[in-house]
């Protein structure tokens, strides 16, 4: 399991990244409370992504100025989300070279199965 905090005003947002069952949660917390959370099946994804993500937890403490009459509640709803944004644009990209790679195998297997099949019935029939 690992950790790292971000310092944001007066707020602490702590990141983590641990086993889950059969794959890996990546998630940043504000006191006990999820602002967000990934999951994956495959530790390189989610290595990937821890990385990733601290990369968008510093641009957004850099970026954003803590504004201290704003609710805390608004704030974790605003982290969440420019969490999420990078994250689903990251799985898109990551599952599109699945996709291709998945694609790719099954007409080659495909391919080879009308081969088989075909050699099957002309010695048969």
């Amino acid at each position: 399991m690992k950790f790292k905090n971000y310092k944001f005003g007066q707020m602490t947002f702590k990141s983590y990244f641990k086993a889950a069952g059969q794959g890996y949660e990546v998630g940043v917390t504000y006191q006990g409370k999820n602002v967000f959370v990934g999951n994956f099946v495959h530790l390189t994804e989610a290595r990937q992504w821890w990385t990733l993500m601290h990369k968008h937890m510093r641009s957004f403490v850099a970026q954003h100025e803590f504004v201290p009459t704003a609710s805390t509640g608004w704030y974790l709803k605003f982290l969440g989300n420019f969490l999420y944004k990078p994250y689903y644009g990251w799985l898109d990209k990551t599952f599109a070279k699945y996709q291709k790679s998945y694609s790719k195998d099954f007409f080659r297997d495909n391919r080879k199965y009308k081969m088989l099949e075909k050699n099957y019935f002309l010695k048969v029939g």
